[in-house]
């Protein structure tokens, strides 16, 4: 019996990693990806590790030819972070994230979906953050990034039902990863003072958050059911929060955001 082959962006650390890990423990075929390969790493997990750059379409397009009949399961991880005022990211670079975290997804999921298709099954899993749902000051690039996301699986589901693919959005909340935000601050910003204390606010949340482990159990669950739901979060409140935002206005849900994080 042919083993189950699972491809995970941004395999060589944090969540990535954690799952591809996990699951070439558990019998899966696992291919993780990197933009600078650690072939050593890869070994030491189980897994193989190959090349891709998602803001570059050649690589994209190369990584996706080792995969003519496409995958079983693929899963969209790699992402970056910013954290700056909106007024003080260049637009170069807030394009640039989201080619990264939307735009080099979308091109690697239109390229195998062929294959997939073709197969009459499969599973596309996209990590995106629970930021989408409930958006913080100074990450704007990044939550709307990770909100074009999540808005993506849930459209691009109800596209590939029919043909037996399954897509899903996890949104993790509050996990210890190694994604550290790119600082945007220009000399002499207006936003200078409520953007470190948001930094250091962040980093001491982190510090208190679980491990990224967690994220294998959804990952199980998920993998393991012939109808998963559209959208599973995971770590820290997030549930909660989810089940309190039903009864918020949106006037609610900023004044509690501003007081979460506010001097």
């Amino acid at each position: 019996m042919t083993a189950t082959s699972v491809l995970i962006t941004g395999a060589s650390k944090g969540i990535g990693l954690t799952i591809a890990r996990h699951l070439s423990r558990n019998n899966y075929k696992v291919y993780g990806t990197s933009r600078k390969p650690d072939q050593q790493l890869a070994k030491e997990n189980g897994f193989t590790m190959l090349a891709l750059d998602l803001n570059d379409p050649d690589s994209i397009e190369q990584l996706a030819g080792q995969f003519p009949e496409g995958v079983d399961i693929l899963i969209n991880n790699a992402g970056q972070s910013q954290l700056g005022a909106f007024e003080d990211i260049p637009h170069e670079a807030f394009q640039g994230l989201f080619e990264t975290n939307f735009f080099g997804t979308l091109k690697l999921t239109r390229a195998l979906l062929p294959g997939m298709r073709k197969r009459g099954k499969g599973l596309i899993i996209n990590t995106s953050s629970l930021i989408a749902s409930f958006p913080l000051p100074f990450y704007t690039s990044y939550t709307t990034s990770k909100a074009a996301l999540s808005a993506f699986s849930f459209s691009l589901n109800m596209e590939l039902k029919p043909f037996g693919i399954n897509v899903v959005v996890i949104e993790p909340n509050d996990l210890k990863t190694t994604i550290e935000p790119e600082l945007f601050l220009k000399e002499g910003s207006a936003y200078a003072d409520k953007v470190t204390k948001m930094r250091e606010k962040v980093r001491t949340n982190m510090s208190k958050s679980q491990d990224a482990s967690v994220v294998t159990a959804i990952i199980d669950k998920l993998i393991k059911s012939k109808n998963p739901k559209p959208k599973y979060v995971v770590g820290g409140n997030s549930n909660l929060l989810i089940f309190a935002k039903r009864f918020l206005t949106s006037a609610m849900q900023v004044k509690l955001t501003m007081g979460s994080y506010k001097d």
